[in-house]
């Protein structure tokens, strides 16, 4: 989330908003020379002649403001968040030393430490002070947005009067935000994105895609050629690639739909990225079917059901074509099997580019794990009041159990699935653990449980895929998995296509089990 000018800008503003500040105080004197010689570098000077003055008069906050700035020259910025906090604990607030002024600042040095449950606390007390303060509500709505919580960012983003706006990734949040929750206006957002920026491939792309979600696909198209010639990257060609093909399928132009589709086996082949070889290898037999070829699909979506063995896309569409060629079924009719090759071909842009692809595209999903739920509630009001009062929530109370208190957890959440355990497989703790369980009312129904200490991590196709193997493996015939995880679009399907097979338990399901067996 490299788009925070505003922080570099409101680090300055501080320290000269401070200097300021200090020169017109009664310390002005003292001010003066001890940041001069902190600014030649000479720092146990400066902090001794402040430290003195500060011995006679401690809750004097110009001091203790002075000796922050000192220690910030000096790049310690542990001590100076200490002296930020002494000015808090104080509490004398004056016209020019404001609540608000030093809450930013201590917000703004603990997110550049990656303490963001802190960092996100201070922010919400600088709106309690100064609701309209720019940088705090667009820290707090680009944090919530990087954890997925797209409504909490939607009401914060909501209090920046957008004309008052000029850098891109703030449209770039509000579009991705509408597209997840199916606002239906993202189109506004990344054009204006595009527009004070057209540079940023991101940029282009994004607003490219809304063209594109406005069925204007010859200047979907024009933007995605443009933005083709300026690409070195692999990974982003594929993406585009990929884009090239939902724009020609909007134009009903499947040759050229077929060509792109082949540019991506081909990078995926070169790069040996298996699943997405896998899935351009279907992406040309959809079109070799749709031009004809159906002798040629043939090789191709048995390269792609090779290895994706349990999409049932594929599997249907291997079966269609069979039939196509053993004249079973008449191209433009549905099959005998209920297959109906046009409206298969409705659904594959969604397949390529759902709405969940924007927000990883956009490039505003955090890595790091943010308790914002034990601060705000959902309507993004603070219901906590004393920063020790943010507890760890239930994923992080699960990653940290150890030892055999974690193996009585996942014992407990296997008897809440109603199956004992019979035998653990081999798993490193921190990863979780795996085991074999047979159903407490009938032994003959095995399952196997995984259990992952997973934050803010994706479940993917390929991992369900290799679950469904370790289950005839294990003689299971269905499967259990608890986690806190997103699942991936390729996931979802796989899910949908083996319905019943695996349980995925996530979110606030997870939570409730674990509210069960985990003592308060």
């Amino acid at each position: 989330m490299n788009l925070f000018f505003i922080l570099g800008a409101s680090a300055v503003l501080f320290l000269s908003v401070v200097g300021f500040i200090l020169f017109r105080s009664r310390s002005s004197n003292i001010g003066e020379k001890a940041l001069s010689l902190a600014s030649m570098g000479k720092y146990l000077d400066a902090k001794a002649l402040i430290r003195n003055k500060l011995d006679l008069h401690p809750d004097d906050i110009s001091l203790q403001l002075l000796m922050s700035k000192i220690y910030s020259m000096e790049g310690d910025t542990d001590t100076e968040v200490s002296y930020l906090e002494k000015i808090l604990k104080i509490n004398n607030f004056t016209k020019e030393i404001t609540k608000a002024m030093i809450l930013n600042r201590l917000a703004a040095i603990l997110y550049q430490k990656d303490k963001y449950d802190e960092s996100f606390f201070y922010y919400m007390d600088v709106l309690e002070e100064d609701p309209s303060n720019l940088e705090a509500i667009v820290r707090l709505g680009f944090m919530a947005l990087g954890q997925r919580e797209f409504e909490i960012a939607e009401k914060i983003f909501k209090q920046i009067p957008e004309d008052q706006v000029r850098f891109p990734a703030f449209f770039i949040g509000k579009g991705v935000i509408s597209t997840i929750l199916n606002r239906s206006d993202e189109h506004q957002y990344f054009e204006k994105a595009y527009k004070l920026d057209s540079k940023s491939s991101i940029n282009v792309f994004l607003y490219g895609m809304s063209l594109y979600r406005q069925k204007k696909f010859q200047d979907a198209l024009k933007i995605a050629n443009e933005l083709l010639d300026k690409l070195k990257d692999d990974r982003i060609r594929f993406t585009l690639y990929q884009f090239l093909i939902v724009v020609y399928m909007g134009l009903s132009d499947y040759s050229s739909a077929l060509l792109n589709a082949k540019h991506c086996m081909e990078i995926a082949e070169e790069n040996e990225w298996i699943e997405d070889y896998a899935e351009s290898n279907f992406y040309i037999g959809i079109f070799c079917i749709a031009s004809g070829e159906i002798e040629k699909a043939n090789e191709y979506l048995i390269a792609a059901e090779s290895e994706k063995v349990h999409d049932q896309d594929i599997i249907n569409l291997a079966n269609y074509r069979s039939d196509l060629e053993e004249n079973l079924a008449i191209p433009g009719s549905t099959s005998s099997r209920g297959f109906n090759f046009k409206s298969f071909m409705t659904f594959l842009p969604d397949r390529i580019f759902p709405a969940e692809r924007i927000y990883e595209i956009s490039g505003l999903k955090m890595p790091a794990h943010i308790n914002i739920k034990s601060i705000v509630n959902s309507e993004g009001i603070k219901i906590i009041k004393q920063i020790d009062k943010i507890t760890p929530d239930m994923a992080m109370r699960f990653a940290m159990i150890r030892g055999m208190t974690f193996k009585n957890v996942c014992n407990k959440l296997t008897a809440e699935m109603n199956f004992k355990v019979k035998r653990e497989l081999p798993c490193l703790e921190s990863e979780g653990a795996n085991v074999v369980a047979v159903n407490k009312d009938d032994e003959s129904l095995v399952a196997l449980f995984r259990f992952r200490k997973w934050k803010n991590s994706n479940l993917s196709d390929v991992f369900l895929t290799e679950m469904t193997n370790s289950m005839i493996e294990q003689g299971a015939q269905i499967g259990f998995i608890f986690a806190f995880c997103d699942l991936t679009v390729g996931a979802k399907r796989f899910l949908k296509n083996n319905e019943g097979k695996i349980t995925v338990i996530n979110g606030k399901e997870f939570e409730n089990y674990l509210s069960k067996v985990i003592k308060q």
